[in-house]
């Protein structure tokens, strides 16, 4: 525990506790972590996580990437309470009905951390459930780059999730892979 409050249970880089702390503040509820690999912006989510006051919250990343988190929640998570659930695996329909269930029997109290790739949350019917039936508390884009073309199904649609969300997070490390315009979409989802 840090003199700020803060919880961990891995303990963190300098540079991973400065990007949380600022991340803790209430006036930051949308920013980016623009940082190499290797620099482990995961940890500081999982950080954050932790910390803040959430029920439920949508990480959406590349395929292999949900791997690496759900290897990750459980090295550098305080709270054994949260139910990781990664829906990267699951087809269509059945990942609407395993999110019914987790709703249904969620013990009171229990923070749910759902795990999705970019190219299957703008899938239906999964797509519509989550718009129409689901809020998050926070959403985080990791390798946000994904999102950078302006006019793709999973951009769009993640701005359309995002405006519905109090807290909205990107990270990468190649913020302009190609173009300055690279920007613009992962931008207009905070």
């Amino acid at each position: 525990r840090t003199k700020d409050g803060l919880i961990f249970r891995t303990k963190p880089w300098k540079h991973q506790l400065a990007a949380l702390q600022y991340l803790m503040k209430e006036e930051h509820s949308s920013a980016a972590l623009l940082l190499k690999m290797g620099a482990g912006k995961t940890k500081i989510w999982i950080d954050l996580i932790n910390n803040k006051d959430w029920d439920t919250t949508l990480i959406v990343c590349p395929q292999k990437a949900a791997r690496v988190w759900m290897k990750q929640f459980p090295i550098h998570s305080v709270n054994k309470q949260i139910l990781l659930v990664n829906l990267s695996k699951l087809l269509g329909r059945s990942k609407v009905e395993l999110v019914r269930k987790i709703t249904r029997e969620r013990k009171f109290g229990q923070k749910v951390v759902y795990i999705i790739n970019y190219d299957s949350i703008w899938r239906e019917p999964f797509r519509t459930y989550i718009k129409d039936k689901m809020r998050f508390d926070a959403i985080i884009c990791d390798e946000s780059h994904r999102l950078k073309s302006p006019s793709s199904k999973t951009s769009r649609f993640l701005q359309v999730l995002g405006r519905r969300c109090d807290h909205r997070y990107i990270a990468t490390g190649t913020l302009l892979a190609q173009h300055p315009l690279d920007v613009y979409a992962q931008y207009r989802f905070l």
